[in-house]
């Protein structure tokens, strides 16, 4: 599945979205569907996106000294991410 956020597109499989039920964007592929031909847009910062991308392949964000924790803790709210997200130091 694709998601244009912020204008840039990042194409995730959609099994490891479905693996993490109750987040914003398996919540988005629920209502939307997979079969879409269109990218589904989200409305997020595209810089930290990554990051909230790790977390749904890997469990885990790593976060570099460039990114704000803050900033990345509301996106993680934002979508819906456990409590418990786990943060690394690059």
């Amino acid at each position: 599945v694709v998601f244009n956020v912020g204008g840039r597109h990042f194409e995730i499989l959609t099994h490891v979205i479905q693996r993490r039920p109750s987040t914003l964007l398996a919540n988005l592929l629920d209502d939307i569907g997979t079969d879409s031909s269109q990218p589904i847009f989200v409305d997020a910062s595209p810089d930290r996106f990554q990051h909230i991308v790790d977390w749904y392949r890997y469990g885990e964000m790593s976060l570099p000294s460039t990114c704000c924790k803050h900033a990345l803790l509301r996106d993680a709210r934002y979508f819906m991410l456990p409590d418990e997200v786990k943060m690394n130091g690059c």
